[in-house]
């Protein structure tokens, strides 16, 4: 019987990860991508998929000598199918996540042009044209973050509103796509120092929580950003009590073991703070 193919079991590992969140699965599947892709020196999915595994892989372990490989893959894979927007967005993904390993720019840089050409070869319709426009919108604001170009920022905006547009209605996608937006456009509004901007990114903050499902496990952090956001520009006592509001929610929906609930109680300090210096 002819051994089976190494990607095909790797497939049935990363499944079998999905339903079972077992680390040995996916490493299982990522050593057996290695090997897929090696047998296969010419086939730009195996590339692409040890890439992708790799990455995933990171965002469990955070191994640093996992992400310049995962880079080699899907660089590879690009060469061998440059117009692939799929290819393209896993690699851009891949040097954005390496860029905040290393700061260095020329990644960065790359990332940037990577996801732009992503964005640029998906035709209009496609159903990931969304995902990929607020990847570019992700990595055009760590552009801005790095160096302050306003470019940067206005076309990361610009994405984000492109990509807004597209959407069908509430839920994951909608609650991560307008976060995004809701971020840009206060970076926008503050290094313009335009308070009709911050208006406007605040009302984004809250599309972003109205698209957010009650039970989503993101939505501690919507109400986060949102009370913070909220409190910064206060300008009167019900303002600074809605942000306090905001902030008790994130934190009483915050498990007492998450890692992240420090930050969800800072938030809600942040916003009692802010109602002490209007009430006095």
């Amino acid at each position: 019987m002819p051994e089976e193919d190494p990607g095909k079991r790797a497939f049935a590992l990363y499944q079998r990860y999905l339903q079972t969140n077992d680390l040995r699965d996916l490493r299982e599947s990522v050593e057996l991508l290695r090997h897929a892709a090696a047998a296969s020196p010419a086939n730009p999915a195996r590339f692409a998929n040890l890439g992708a595994g790799l990455v995933m892989l990171f965002d469990r372990e955070g191994g640093p000598e996992l992400l310049p490989e995962a880079v080699a893959a899907a660089e590879r894979a690009v060469k061998l199918s440059p117009r692939s927007p799929a290819y393209l967005s896993n690699l851009s993904t891949a040097l954005e996540l390496l860029f905040q390993q290393t700061s260095d720019d020329e990644t960065l840089a790359r990332a940037v042009r990577t996801a732009r050409a992503a964005v640029e070869s998906t035709p209009d319709g496609d159903a990931l044209l969304t995902m990929r426009l607020s990847n570019l919108c992700n990595t055009l604001r760590s552009s801005y973050l790095r160096g302050g170009d306003e470019a940067a920022i206005v076309e990361a905006v610009t994405a984000a509103e492109r990509a807004a547009r597209l959407l069908t209605g509430p839920g994951d996608e909608a609650s991560r796509l307008l976060s995004n937006l809701a971020n840009a456009r206060w970076d926008l509004a503050h290094h313009r120092v335009d308070p009709a901007l911050l208006s406007a990114a605040v009302a984004t903050f809250q599309d972003a929580l109205d698209a957010t499902p009650h039970d989503h496990p993101n939505r501690p952090d919507v109400l986060a950003n949102l009370a913070v956001r909220r409190g910064a520009v206060a300008a009167n006592d019900a303002d600074a009590d809605a942000a306090v509001e905001l902030a008790r929610q994130a934190l009483n929906q915050t498990d007492a073991l998450d890692p992240d609930r420090p930050h969800k109680e800072s938030c809600l300090a942040s916003t009692l703070r802010t109602r002490y210096n209007h009430t006095g």
